[in-house]
C-alpha cells in the first residue's frame, strides 16, 4: 500500500511539472491516502492522534486551495492543530520510553533558524505577524521533539520521523518565502514535494515504531 501511495504522489508531482493545475481535484485526497493506510495498519500506539493530525492536515490542504485571507487563516489554524497533535505524540513517546532531557545543541540550531527566518520575513508579514509567528513556534517545537526523540532512541524509525519533521519545516519555509517574499522557480513543486515527503516519512516512521508485526 505504501508503494501505491508513493506512486500516486509521484504522479501528482509529475502533473505539477507538466503545469496541469489539478489541485482542486487531487490535493484533497493526498493525505487521506495516508489516513487509509493508518486505519488499515492500526499502529499499536497513538492511533487517534495520528489520524487526527492527518485529518487536520487534510483540512489545511483544502482551505489553502483558496487565495482568500480567511481561508489562509483557516488553513494555518488547521496545520497548527496538526502540529500540536504531532507534538503530543512525540512528547508522550519520550515520557513513556525515556527520561525527557533537553538537548541544547538541537535546541540552539532550531532557535537560531527560527529567529533568522522570522527576521527575514518580519517586514512582509503585516497583519499576519502574530499567527505566522505562533505557527513557526509550534512547528519548531515539533521538530525539536522529533529530534530529541531520535537522540534518545537512536532507532531507524525515529530517524525517519526526524527527517519527516525536518522536511515539514523546509516545506513551510519554502511556502512562506513564496507567499510573503517572492515566488521562485517551480515553487509549488518544491513545496509539495517536501510536504508530501514530510507527511509520508512521519507516518512511515510512526508505523515502523508501533506496527503490529
Amino acid at each position: 500500500m505504501l508503494r501505491a501511495i508513493i506512486l500516486f504522489y509521484f504522479i501528482y508531482l509529475g502533473l505539477i511539472l507538466l503545469d496541469l493545475d489539478l489541485d482542486i481535484f487531487l490535493k484533497p485526497i493526498l493525505i487521506p491516502l495516508l489516513i487509509l493506510f493508518v486505519l488499515v495498519q492500526r499502529p499499536q500506539q497513538f492511533l487517534p492522534l495520528i489520524v487526527g493530525a492527518l485529518v487536520f492536515s487534510t483540512l489545511g490542504d483544502v482551505f489553502l486551495l483558496s487565495d482568500a485571507e480567511l481561508f489562509f487563516m483557516l488553513g494555518l489554524g488547521s496545520f497548527f492543530i496538526a502540529h500540536i497533535l504531532y507534538c503530543w505524540i512525540f512528547s508522550a513517546a519520550l515520557r513513556r520510553e525515556f527520561a525527557f532531557k533537553v538537548n541544547l545543541w538541537p535546541l540552539s540550531i532550531i532557535l537560531t533558524y527560527l529567529i533568522v527566518f522570522l527576521g527575514y520575513l518580519w517586514a512582509s508579514l503585516g497583519e499576519l505577524l502574530i499567527p505566522v509567528v505562533a505557527y513557526a513556534f509550534i512547528i519548531s517545537t515539533m521538530l525539536f521533539l522529533a529530534w530529541t526523540w531520535h537522540l534518545s532512541a537512536q532507532k531507524k524509525s525515529t530517524f525517519i520521523i526526524l527527517m519527516g519533521a525536518l522536511l515539514f519545516v523546509v516545506s513551510d519555509s519554502l511556502l512562506a518565502i513564496s507567499l510573503f517574499k517572492s515566488s521562485f522557480y517551480m515553487d509549488h513543486f518544491w513545496v509539495m514535494l517536501t510536504y508530501l515527503a514530510a507527511q509520508f516519512l512521519l507516518i512511515h516512521g510512526l508505523w515502523r515504531r508501533y506496527r503490529l508485526t
